[in-house]
C-alpha cells in the first residue's frame, strides 16, 4: 500500500493546539535546533507534550559546562627559603690550665682600709765598725743599713769596762758614733749589735773590733 492510498483511506484531522504545534516543530526542526528535540514514548511523556498520539515531544536540555575552579585563598604565611645551614666546627678541648685569680676590680670588691700589703722581710745589715782618733778622742763609728725604722742595742766589750748603748735607726742608711773612756785599754774587742723593729723582728749581728791607743 503506498503512501497515496494511506492519505485516500484515512484522514487525520488535527485540532487547532495540536496543529500549532506541529508548526512550531517544523519551524524549529527548519532552523537546527532539532538536536535539543527528543520523541518519546507516550508512556514517558507528560500527556501535554504529545502531539499525535502516541507521539510526543521532550526538550532535551544540553548539560551545562564546568564551572571554572577558583583556587581558594590560604590562610598561611608563605614558606619562606630557610638559609643553607654551615657545617659545625669540631669542639674546642677545653683547657687544662688554672685561669688566674681575679683582681680586686673584676671581683668588684675592693681592699678595705684596714687591710695591709704584707710587708718586706726585716733586712738589717752591718755596714763598717771602726775606732778612730787616739786617747781620749777615740770614737768608735757603727755604719749599719736598715729596711725599717727599729731601735738598737749596741754591746762593746771593751777593757777594762764595757760599754753599751742605745740608738734610733731609721730606713736606709745609719752612722752612729759612740765615744770610747780614756782608759780603754788597746787590743780587739767583740761588737754586738742587736736590732728590733716595731713587729718585735730581732736581728743581731757581731763583728770584731780593733781599738789603738
Amino acid at each position: 500500500m503506498g503512501p497515496a492510498q494511506l492519505l485516500t483511506k484515512e484522514v487525520i484531522t488535527l485540532s487547532p493546539p495540536t496543529a500549532f504545534r506541529l508548526a512550531v516543530l517544523g519551524v524549529l526542526l527548519a532552523a537546527g535546533v532539532g538536536s535539543a528535540l527528543l520523541l518519546t514514548p507516550a508512556a514517558q511523556s507528560h500527556p501535554a507534550d504529545c502531539i499525535l498520539p502516541g507521539v510526543c515531544v521532550t526538550t532535551a536540555v544540553p548539560p551545562l559546562p564546568p564551572l571554572p575552579s577558583v583556587p581558594t585563598a590560604t590562610t598561611g604565611t608563605p614558606t619562606e627559603t630557610q638559609p643553607a645551614t654551615p657545617a659545625p666546627t669540631p669542639p674546642t678541648p677545653p683547657s687544662t690550665a688554672s685561669p688566674p685569680p681575679p683582681s680586686p676590680t673584676e671581683t668588684g670588691t675592693a681592699p678595705e682600709a684596714g687591710d695591709r700589703a704584707p710587708q718586706a722581710k726585716f733586712q738589717v745589715r752591718l755596714v763598717s765598725a771602726v775606732v778612730s782618733g787616739r786617747g781620749a778622742r777615740r770614737t768608735l763609728v757603727v755604719t749599719a743599713t736598715s729596711s725599717r725604722r727599729a731601735n738598737a742595742t749596741l754591746s762593746f766589750r771593751a777593757r777594762p769596762r764595757a760599754v753599751r748603748a742605745a740608738l734610733r735607726f731609721v730606713d736606709g742608711k745609719n752612722v752612729r758614733r759612740i765615744r770610747l773612756p780614756r782608759a780603754t785599754r788597746s787590743g780587739r774587742y767583740l761588737l754586738s749589735l742587736s736590732v728590733r723593729d716595731a713587729d718585735g723582728t730581732v736581728r743581731t749581728l757581731r763583728r770584731n773590733v780593733s781599738v789603738r791607743r
